[in-house]
């Protein structure tokens, strides 16, 4: 989830980048540009902020409602599913991984 905290940052400067080439081209002076295309990196940096909580909040109980109906069904952890799932196998098995 250490991925989450790089969504504000990539909004700012989206934000930013898309207010800078819209002043360039409407012909805005450049401090009049410089300024709409910081308040524009500041407004998106919250909204991507906003973004990634939500996010994270999502991805936290999707992952914990997963490990609580693994447990209540007495299903393998999440450690011992990830070995076993699609393409592991025994030794020789055709699509086995080797640890």
């Amino acid at each position: 989830m250490e991925q989450i905290r790089a969504i504000p940052p990539v909004f700012a400067l989206a934000g930013f980048a898309t207010s800078a080439l819209s002043g360039i081209s409407r012909g805005a002076s450049g401090g009049d540009g410089l300024t709409s295309a910081l308040i524009a990196m500041a407004v998106c940096y919250a909204v991507g902020g906003g973004a990634a909580w939500v996010l994270d909040r999502v991805l936290r109980e999707h992952t914990a409602a997963r490990r609580a109906a693994r447990a209540s069904a007495g299903g393998v952890s999440d450690a011992e599913h990830q070995q076993t799932g699609p393409g592991f196998g025994q030794p020789g098995e055709p699509g086995a991984k080797m640890m």
